[in-house]
């Protein structure tokens, strides 16, 4: 069941609900666009350090993945890591898999979705999906790499994937409802 994990003090507190004032009462939703930690999470927030979550996280990819080197595995898990704290930088980069059919990039994406801050693994993207689900979401967008085949298709969509990784750059849209310009950062 859905719950939320408050600090107080130096406590952690799992509750049902959050009570903002007399009128305000935030309840978690019964569906969830993505997976959720496990009770557990109270207990490792206490016990676990930032080199042993790194080091879990490296075990967790390498239980589920094959890739060549260790190093590999150290960039996906600390790619996992910035996706919890991307508030803190302007700039951030892709992780990209390139690879012939079969050797194993939509595998590395599901275990990626299993790690990332609200992930959500698509195949297919429009603009639309990439602007809406950024403001009200703010996802780990995890995209197959079949979605941006076609180029000149896809040119929009790529312009605002590559202006997304930037939080200094707009992608400005029109509202009709609002009747006026609408627009998200990076």
């Amino acid at each position: 069941k859905p719950a939320y994990l408050i600090k107080i003090g130096d406590a952690l507190e799992v509750v049902d609900q959050l009570v903002a004032d007399e009128r305000t009462i935030y309840v978690p939703p019964s569906k969830i666009l993505w997976p959720m930690p496990s009770a557990d999470v109270e207990k490792w927030v206490r016990e676990d350090t930032d080199d042993r979550l790194f080091l879990d996280l490296v075990s967790y990819i390498a239980d589920h993945l094959e890739l060549p080197s260790w190093r590999q595995y150290a960039i996906m898990a600390l790619w996992v890591m910035m996706t919890w704290v991307y508030e803190k930088w302007d700039k951030l980069p892709y992780l990209f898999f390139l690879g012939p059919p079969a050797t194993g990039k939509t595998r590395a994406q599901e275990v990626l979705h299993q790690l990332c801050w609200h992930a959500m693994h698509t195949v297919v993207l429009t603009e639309a999906t990439i602007f809406r689900s950024a403001e009200y979401l703010k996802p780990t967008l995890l995209v197959d790499e079949a979605t941006l085949w076609d180029r000149e298709k896809q040119a929009a969509v790529i312009s605002v994937l590559n202006a997304r990784h930037d939080r200094r750059l707009l992608v400005p849209r029109v509202d009709k409802e609002k009747g006026g310009p609408d627009s998200i950062q990076g």
